[in-house]
């Protein structure tokens, strides 16, 4: 499914609106998580159990310095990431976004320990 949405057809909200009018909550819903993004190397399907704005910095599809927070749905092991600076939803594991951050000179909880 997620290969099929843009970061426009998310509302400020952080509801699904692929039509421009319906809107729909991700939240409590399972959604496929692709094989090439997955621990096991096949199709998954976990529920949306958070959704959040927060900061990324640097876009990790195109390296653009996001501006603002990022709208972010997590799984239990998986993010998705609703990306407006290339109009993308991608979906990553959060040991991927720290690596991310850490190579950005970014702080982590690994800095509050």
């Amino acid at each position: 499914m997620a290969d099929r949405m843009r970061a426009q057809d998310f509302d400020s909200d952080g509801y699904f609106c692929p039509d421009g009018e319906a809107r729909y909550s991700l939240l409590g819903h399972p959604i496929a998580i692709p094989a090439m993004v997955t621990y096991s190397g096949k199709t998954e399907h976990e529920e949306i159990i958070l959704s959040a704005h927060v900061p990324i910095g640097d876009c990790p599809r195109c390296g653009e310095r996001t501006v603002g927070d990022t709208l972010i749905f997590a799984t239990n092991q998986y993010r998705l990431l609703v990306l407006c600076c290339c109009d993308r939803v991608i979906w990553t594991t959060e040991e991927f976004l720290k690596e991310k951050r850490e190579e950005n000179g970014e702080r982590t909880e690994r800095d509050f320990e």
